[in-house]
This record gives C-alpha cells, structure tokens and sequence, in this order.
C-alpha cells in the first residue's frame, strides 16, 4: 500500500507505508510509560496507567471514533424536550482527537496534534484555493438552478456583516472543532495504514453518520439527506487532499470548511420550494467534480523515489501509533 505526500520542496512523493512505520526490529519493545511529567496516568499507580494507556493505543481509533460520536450526539435525546434545539454538539471530535493522545501519546503527542494549528505559513495560492473552491462551487450551483427557473439570492450591505460575523463563529464551531479531530487526527493516523484515497473516504463516511442527528431531527429538512451525505463523501476527499498537498495545514482545512458552511448557509436558503433542492443536487455534482478534478487532474502522484526516514516520511504527524512514540 502506498501513501503519498508532498514534501518541504514541492515535488510530489511516493512513500510506502514501511517508510512511514517503524521498522519492525526498531520498534521498541516496551514503549515509555505515559505517566508523570510525560503525560496520563490513571488511577491507581504507574502500572495501572501503563495498561490503560497500551489498551487504549491499541484501539484508538475505536475510541476515537466512540468518545466523538458519544460526545456529540449527547444532546439528542433533549430535542425530545426542546425540537428547537440543537441535535448535535459539535465538540465531540476536538474533545475525543485531544483525550485520546493524551492518553496513547501523552505531552508529545498533544504537542504534535494541537502544533499542526500552527501550520499557517503557506503559499498565498492555496489560501485563494482553499476558499475559492468552496465559493465557486456553491455559486456556480446558485447559478444553475437561477438557469432553470429558481428564485435567485440576493444580498445587502447589512448581510455582508451578519456575513462575516457568521463565518468568524464558523471557523470556531465547524472548522476547528471538527477538523481537528477528522483531518488532524484521524487523517494522520490511518495514513499509517492505508492510502489517502480510502482513507479520505473512510472520514467522509463517518464524518456523514457523525450528522445523523442534523438529518433525522431536522424537521425543516434543511438538509436533504441523499445529497447531503453524497456530498459529504466528496468533500472529504477535497479535504484529505488540500491537507497533504499543504503538508498537514490544519488552518487552510478549517478556512475550507468554514467557507464551504457559510457560503451555503446564506446562498441556498434563497431557493425555495423544489428548486430548493435542485440547488443541494446541483452543489453536490460540483463537489463530486471538484473531488474527481483534484484525484486525476491534480494527483498526489507516486513517483520512484529513494526510501525516506521514518521522521521526513511521517511530517504530517511523526507519532507512531503502535507505540506512542514520535519517530526520530
């Protein structure tokens, strides 16, 4: 299986997942204990903190997946109560990505995790990409269904604040809590394991089942569960994409999101009635293109290239996850 990425001097890299892992008589065969200054210890002593901690680095994704999954839909059962509020609490994946280094990975681990917030420092071209594409594709899909007889959006000087103001919550709410736990953890980790294709689409995947209670709870229908999810799938693709190619930029991912979430939120509303759909089916063919655009147009290509150390093959997150360890 084969992973690949782009390293600090542009070129695109084939890596292979032995360049990424350890190998197998470099592993260490009793990892540092997470406990004390290094990081968690659970109750009960040392060796009590050891075993919890290989438990939990051995299924962590599982839990990964369980803690956010079971952090976030906490509130559903309250629309019971209240059908205005929320269904889902959007945290749950921050919350589950930092819990759960901190107890496979501890101090470094966290440092690795939250440091890739840092990773800002990117050519100007794909700032424009990364909020570019997500405007052209929601205004192109507006543009399509004006074509075909639906109400067209329209907007004033006041909506450009609300605007604003909407996106700045957005990038808090969505792009960071989200995204630092779907591409800053989880991307990273299964590209230990797999290739950035599967991977990206094993995210869409439980990144759609994680919006479950928006679709089964949301009596509006705001939105329509079939594109929705379709689109879901194609985004993530987008996503994994912008985050290797930008050498793990989690806040390029986040402007991305954030973007793809306001746009929509004030362009679409605009539709109503069937062209209201229309308009979701249309933004979920442009997103399907956007991702097969960047899969054949623009590949992360695997070329033949000399084996790379573990530490440069794992730049986008240099914890081994068999043993809590950062590769060196």
């Amino acid at each position: 299986m084969h992973n690949s990425t782009t390293p600090h001097d542009g070129h695109t890299t084939d890596i292979d997942q032995h360049d990424v892992l350890e190998p197998s008589h470099q592993r260490p065969q009793h990892p540092r204990p997470m406990t004390g200054r290094d990081g968690w210890c659970a109750p009960g002593g040392a060796n009590g903190g050891r075993r919890t901690s290989r438990f939990i680095r051995r299924h962590q994704l599982s839990w990964f997946m369980a803690l956010a999954f079971l952090l976030s839909w906490a509130a559903w059962p309250l629309v019971a109560l209240n059908p205005t509020s929320s269904p889902l609490v959007p945290f749950g994946p921050l919350l589950a990505a930092v819990a759960i280094t901190a107890v496979s990975s501890g101090r470094d681990g966290l440092r690795l995790l939250l440091g890739q917030l840092l990773r800002w420092r990117r050519a100007t071209r794909w700032y424009l990409l990364a909020a570019g594409m997500p405007l052209a594709v929601t205004m192109a899909a507006a543009a399509l269904a004006t074509a075909v007889g639906g109400a067209s959006a329209s907007t004033t000087a006041e909506d450009w604040r609300v605007v604003l103001a909407t996106f700045v919550s957005t990038v808090v709410l969505a792009g960071l809590f989200e995204e630092l736990g779907w591409r800053g953890y989880l991307l990273p980790h299964l590209l230990y394991r797999l290739d950035w294709l599967r991977s990206a689409f094993i995210i869409g995947v439980f990144w759609a089942l994680w919006h479950l209670p928006e679709l089964l709870s949301d009596p509006t229908q705001q939105r329509p569960p079939l594109p929705f999810l379709i689109g879901v799938l194609a985004q993530s693709v987008v996503l994994a994409w912008l985050y290797i190619r930008t050498r793990g930029s989690l806040p390029l991912v986040i402007l991305s999101h954030a973007t793809t979430n306001t746009a929509a939120q004030f362009i679409l509303p605009a539709f109503t009635g069937p062209n209201y759909e229309l308009i979701w089916w249309f933004s979920t063919g442009l997103w399907v293109a956007t991702a097969v655009l960047v899969v054949t147009v623009a590949p992360l290509r695997p070329r033949p290239s000399p084996r790379l150390g573990a530490a440069r093959a794992a730049w986008f997150y240099p914890i081994n996850p068999r043993t809590g360890r950062e590769l060196s």
